[in-house]
């Protein structure tokens, strides 16, 4: 087989161009040739041998040897496959689909945020009744002046302003939903982007 390859570079050698003399590099200050004046890579022998074909004559046989290597190249035809370049830039349609899928998570997170806030509003509103049920029970039941009017007393009040504050805020939130949707759906979001957005869970906020 050494043979073989002897021929192979032989016949890469004819098939390549008489090479163009290449100027002298130039050196930059630091003494570095600059990119530009650089001389093309050669091919190796590897290389060139694995994009060679060999096109025999129907009537001789195609198993070389060392033998028949010289009778065998007299008919034989050589030619070179082309590489298929490889293009690495993303193409439009992957672009557009990153835009389309950044466009849908931010009106999904927009959507889920005002769900959310009105979950926890709502489950703040139930605490905080349950909060003023029980001090108005307590402010009657105690049969302690001081302690119903210095103690119980502020504590229902404060209990009752937080409420209302809770309910006046709802009502803001409620709207919020379905007002990011419209902007969403101008924005050209699909209607089916809020029916796989996340549902909310209620966080209490605690006794405040």
């Amino acid at each position: 087989m050494l043979g073989f390859v002897f021929f192979l570079a032989s016949a890469a050698a004819a098939l390549s161009p008489t090479p163009t003399p290449v100027p002298a590099a130039r050196f930059g200050a630091a003494g570095a040739m600059s990119k530009a004046s650089q001389p093309p890579h050669g091919r190796s022998l590897a290389e060139v041998a694995r994009s060679v074909k060999l096109r025999f004559p129907a009537a001789k046989p195609k198993v070389i040897t060392n033998e028949n290597l010289k009778e065998l190249a007299a008919g034989a035809e050589l030619t070179m496959a082309a590489p298929v370049p490889v293009s690495s830039s993303p193409t439009v349609g992957s672009k557009e689909d990153q835009e389309q899928a950044e466009k849908k998570a931010h009106w999904q997170d927009r959507y889920f945020s005002a769900q959310q806030e009105l979950a926890n509003l709502e489950a703040e509103e139930k605490r905080l009744a349950a909060e003023v049920a029980r001090l108005e029970r307590d402010f009657y039941a105690r049969d302690d002046p001081y302690q119903r009017d210095t103690v119980i007393k502020p504590a229902w009040d404060d209990a009752v302003a937080k409420l209302r504050n809770v309910q006046q805020r709802i009502e803001g939130a409620r709207g919020a939903p379905e007002s990011i949707a419209n902007d969403a759906r101008r924005d050209g979001a699909l209607p089916g982007w809020f029916r796989e957005a996340p549902r909310p869970t209620p966080i209490q906020q605690g006794k405040q």
